[in-house]
């Protein structure tokens, strides 16, 4: 009986190391790095070759999340076996990091924390839990994120004046640029920046989306709207480049005047090259973005107090807002952005009060068999 026993407990033990299950206790460093080792296979590469449709995440990701762990790292001590671990040990991290960092950027943090735990728990089998509990006193931050969110979306979110204004500056940065772009470097990279902004801000695009979009993805046309001719642009999200890696989305806005200014500055002959890239092969860098994005904001006749919240991600939010004014429902914005109904709803809901505000003084009266409005009763 001895032996069959000892003949089953070694099969079961094969199993386990075939399974990748280590039987003596290994510090959280080693734990992580072999998590890390695991989700950079995820990456996706920049070619449609690499990034193939099977999903992944970007490198600027993959930075956040090592970043997120080496935090953790430093508070729990590297060479803490992970058999020592408690599941409150989150507790001490909060308390530790709310003296560098806001309550969102940690429960983002821990979301990371516990991803890794979860993948050391399922596939190293090293730990008696599977994921840290979340301290009390953070999960009362998902109660107050949504209005959080809110006020910082309204101050991120030009408003017509200042966008006026930022256009103006784009246009002034950029004179007589057009006649230097052939041989001046950075004269190119400014008309770049500028018909990046002018196309965002009428796409609503994600600046990783935008900066991944190739010329064989976007087209435009001529159209008639209300009378008005407008130059419409069809743009395909591929796979790998959306914020939904398994998602091709494909979307029109206007625009595309601007696709088609850039492509007579940009002379382009690689249909597959990037479209927002100097030569179409290489994507700017992001430090060059914003020392342009920053020049043009320094111009432009707004507020200075203001501009501390204008972000790249400000063109987005100016496309939503805009569309929500015009009437288009939650729905409708949410397929062109590559997101939710809800959550479009959730972080611009706002903005539904000018709507509320129209409806509350909405009237008219007749004035020579015309419908004059209203703004308040009894007038």
């Amino acid at each position: 009986m001895a032996i069959e026993r000892g003949k089953s407990a070694h099969r079961r033990l094969l199993t386990d190391v075939e399974d990748g299950r280590l039987f003596f206790a290994i510090d959280i460093k080693e734990a992580i790095n072999k998590y890390l080792d695991d989700k950079r296979d995820e990456v996706v590469g920049d070619t449609i070759e690499e990034r193939g449709t099977q999903g992944g995440i970007t490198k600027g990701r993959f930075k956040t999340i090592e970043t997120h762990l080496r935090h953790f790292l430093n508070y729990i001590g590297k060479n803490t076996k992970v058999s020592e671990l408690k599941d409150y040990d989150l507790d001490g991290y909060v308390k530790a990091r709310r003296k560098k960092a806001v309550d969102i950027t940690i429960r983002n943090e821990v979301a990371s924390i516990n991803a890794a735990m979860a993948w050391i728990f399922d596939r190293l089998k090293q730990t008696d839990f599977r994921m840290f509990l979340i301290p009390k006193t953070l999960k009362h931050v998902t109660k107050t994120k949504n209005s959080a969110d809110n006020q910082r979306i309204k101050r991120q979110t030009f408003t017509r004046e200042e966008w006026k204004a930022f256009v103006k500056a784009m246009r002034t940065y950029t004179k007589d640029c057009v006649a230097h772009a052939d041989k001046d470097f950075n004269a190119k990279e400014r008309l770049l920046v500028r018909y990046f902004c002018l196309f965002a801000a009428n796409s609503g695009m994600r600046s990783g989306e935008q900066f991944n979009l190739h010329w064989r993805c976007v087209s435009t046309q001529t159209d008639k709207h209300n009378g008005k001719e407008m130059t419409i642009a069809k743009v395909i999200v591929d796979y790998g480049t959306s914020k939904k890696r398994l998602e091709q989305r494909e979307f029109w806005c206007r625009g595309g005047e601007y696709i088609e200014r850039w492509a007579d500055i940009a002379k382009h002959e690689d249909n597959d090259g990037f479209v927002f890239s100097v030569d179409g092969k290489a994507r700017m860098p992001k430090t060059n973005f914003m020392r342009h994005w920053n020049a043009m904001l320094e111009m432009a006749q707004f507020d200075e107090e203001r501009k501390q919240h204008i972000v790249p991600y400000s063109l987005r939010h100016f496309c939503v807002s805009q569309r929500v004014l015009a009437g288009l429902s939650f729905i409708e914005i949410a397929q062109s952005l590559g997101t939710s109904a809800v959550e479009v709803e959730r972080t611009y809901n706002h903005l539904q009060d000018e709507a509320r505000k129209r409806f509350a003084v909405a009237d008219y009266r007749i004035v020579n068999e015309v419908a004059v409005p209203l703004e308040v009763y009894g007038d």
